[in-house]
């Protein structure tokens, strides 16, 4: 009986790690460029990643009994209000599908208990090593493209037909300021994917290394991307995380890395790449006065202008704020606000449930732990993402940043057990 309840036990922890690993490999993997392509290729629509959802119900059914009932609650409340909606404002079944797939079904992994400490720790341990793998292919790409000027991706974008990168691709490349494209997608995409690999990396080390942060030849190859991906808030905030860095590093090493920090940041100012691409693109948006590429003048003009605010209980769909923008403000594009567009696609409250399912539950959680720097480097992606529309748009980013911060708050709490444990 008692060998039979091991077993149980080991088959359960052992498809648990599989589902969270294919769950990975759909999000992390198989990309909304790769989904393009492969699309393309069968003469069908993959853009909405259909698996991903399947294997975030068969996660839940296999766990049901670890429901936290309050997080249920507030599932069914969120959808109950979007089927209001649907029926309300006549919301099209495909604008309810990438509702259901993109953003309400990367949240029934927040309805469970953590995984054991077991299956998170494993799990943690080898999506490390694989983003870390492609990060350095994804690098040389990049490098590779820079010196071509632009060849790789220009070449990319001959796949990418039925999509915007097509256009994107070659306009950007007719700016003569670099900007990553890969298969990882939009330099935006690229730089929260290079973000979120730095933040495991640099939490694996605060959780494993006795809260102390060690040098990795990974992070050259992370840095080298995210300015390969030009993206100027991006940019800041990696100039933040790496301070951090300084700060955390070992007393030893601490003033050496913090000398070699600045000798670098001296040499990459007086490269031509820093002068021909970087510096160009803070000064056109500084002169512009809108350093947010006209993020902060869309919304300006919305909160300036007549047109009708969004509901507190109700939204119209995914993409009417896009419509909203478009149509009724007659910009060019969407107000690449995260909250804003939640707000305007899925009603008020609706937005402030799914921020705290995703944002204030697990910051309270690393908080409770005493596990600050962890937050620290969370706040920092949370505050990436929000800074443009990949959150709202179906690019698979959300879907990025709900997995990751499903796996850090599990990962502090595996630490906590393990404290109290030594006790």
């Amino acid at each position: 009986m008692q060998r039979s309840n091991h077993l149980k036990k080991y088959r359960s922890i052992e498809v648990n790690y599989l589902i969270l690993m294919l769950l990975f490999f759909s999000i992390f993997i198989f990309t909304n460029i790769i989904r393009i392509i492969v699309g393309n290729k069968i003469s069908l629509d993959l853009t909405i990643p259909f698996f991903s959802v399947l294997l975030y119900f068969l996660y839940f059914i296999l766990n049901y009994k670890k429901i936290k009932f309050n997080f249920f609650c507030i599932c069914v409340f969120i959808l109950l209000l979007n089927i209001i909606s649907l029926v309300t404002y006549k919301v099209t079944l495909s604008e309810e599908t990438v509702f259901m797939v993109t953003i309400f079904s990367p949240l029934i992994i927040f309805v469970m208990e953590p995984p054991s400490g077991e299956i998170i720790k494993k799990t943690f341990l080898k999506i490390r090593f694989i983003l870390n793998f492609v990060v350095v292919i994804n690098t040389i790409y990049g490098v590779m493209d820079y010196m071509l000027k632009g060849a790789l991706q220009l070449y990319l974008s001959n796949y990418l037909q039925n999509s915007s990168f097509i256009i994107l691709i070659p306009l950007e490349l007719s700016l003569k300021v670099y900007r990553l494209y890969s298969l990882l997608g939009h330099p935006l995409t690229n730089t929260f994917y290079y973000l979120a690999v730095f933040i495991v990396n640099l939490t694996h080390g605060y959780y494993f290394y006795d809260r102390h942060v060690r040098f990795s030849i990974i992070y050259i190859f992370i840095i080298i991307g995210m300015l390969l991906s030009n993206s100027k808030i991006g940019i800041v905030l990696l100039f933040i995380v790496l301070i951090s860095i300084m700060l955390k590093f070992r007393n030893k090493n601490k003033y050496i890395y913090a000398v070699l920090f600045l000798i670098g940041v001296l040499i990459f100012s007086k490269s031509s790449y820093f002068e021909n691409n970087v510096i160009p693109r803070f000064s056109e948006a500084i002169q512009m006065g809108d350093i947010t590429n006209g993020r902060q003048t869309s919304l300006n003009i919305l909160l300036n202008s007549n047109v009708e605010k969004p509901s507190i209980f109700l939204g119209k769909g995914f993409g009417s704020s896009v419509r909203l923008c478009v149509d009724t403000l007659g910009l060019t594009n969407s107000f690449e606000n995260p909250i804003i567009m939640f707000s305007y696609d899925y009603g008020i409250v609706s937005t402030l449930l799914i921020y705290f399912i995703i944002f204030i539950y697990p910051s309270y959680i690393m908080i409770r732990n005493k596990h600050y720097y962890p937050f620290f480097l969370y706040l920092i992606l949370f505050i990436f993402g929000n800074t443009y529309n990949g959150f709202g748009e179906n690019l698979g980013v959300f879907q990025m940043f709900t997995y990751t911060a499903f796996i850090l708050m599990s990962v502090s709490k595996y630490q906590r057990a393990i404290m109290y444990k030594q006790k």
